[in-house]
């Protein structure tokens, strides 16, 4: 019974996704300025909250 009472007392756990995206394209470049950084960007919005990428370094 204690378990059931916790299970229905216990907010609720979200868990987030983690993409992790490595590119062998410089910060300052154009496609990954313009479009890249950009698409990432519109990702995590439509995730909202959900999701998250994560660039990895160079």
């Amino acid at each position: 019974m204690r378990k059931l009472l916790t299970r229905l007392t216990a907010p609720p756990v979200a868990a987030q996704t983690v993409l992790r995206y490595s590119n062998w394209l410089q910060a300052g470049y154009p496609v990954r300025a313009q479009i890249l950084d950009v698409w990432m960007v519109e990702v995590e919005k439509t995730a909202e909250g959900r999701g998250k990428i994560e660039i990895a370094p160079r």
